[in-house]
């Protein structure tokens, strides 16, 4: 019988295997998006400003804009491809994240990230390590309770000064095999484990070496 945890992560790894395209197509509509922008400020500038003229393009400038943030988004998912180990700024690469992950789990519940400063540097690979957040924090939505926050916290272990990012939520369990998480993260070079909490809450831990490690 087929290991069901391979399954998920083969899964997980089908849907994630398009991040090069996705990439792709986010950087083609950002060009086209730039298009549409210049034409409308020029639109605008060329046409009395209290025109219905003027009214139009600055509708479609300010709808340009937040077409930039979704594209930004989908920017920050085409990145997952493995890239190789490198010294990387968690916080940051979170920081970014934070809006997909948001936008992923919208539907469910909230999410609330903290990241503390400052941080040491860590030593792994940033695009498996998109992969695996994406991987880790939105399988966890079927398993939350609905409305629920969900928290996450990028902190230094002051054990091993090491960057630990800590997810918990109202929730009966969280599975770290859900969605091959463990081997998504082990690919960005870190480590997943269950991590204690109190009642009615579970928790993952994702642990992530020091550059000097």
């Amino acid at each position: 019988m087929a290991d069901p945890s391979r399954l998920e992560l083969d899964e997980v790894l089908a849907w994630t295997g398009t991040e090069q395209l996705v990439g792709t197509i986010a950087h083609a509509l950002g060009n086209e998006l730039g298009v549409i922008l210049n034409s409308a400020s020029f639109v605008r500038e060329s046409v009395a400003a209290d025109s219905a003229a003027a009214e139009d393009a600055r509708e479609l400038v300010e709808a340009a804009k937040r077409a930039a943030v979704l594209i930004r988004q989908l920017g920050v998912v085409g990145r997952g491809a493995p890239v190789g180990m490198q010294a990387c700024d968690a916080g940051a690469l979170t920081r970014e994240l934070e809006p997909v992950l948001c936008r992923g789990l919208a539907d469910r519940s909230g999410l609330r990230v903290t990241i503390d400063d400052p941080l040491p540097t860590a030593w792994m690979d940033p695009g498996a390590f998109v992969r695996a957040m994406l991987a880790v924090v939105l399988a966890r939505r079927d398993e939350l309770d609905h409305g629920a926050t969900l928290e996450l916290r990028v902190r230094t272990d002051m054990m091993s000064r090491s960057v630990r990012i800590d997810l918990q939520g109202a929730a009966a369990t969280f599975d770290p095999l859900r969605a091959g998480a463990r081997a998504l993260a082990a690919a960005a070079g870190c480590r997943l484990e269950p991590a204690a909490t109190s009642p009615g809450r579970a928790a993952l831990s994702l642990t992530l070496p020091a550059e000097s490690d």
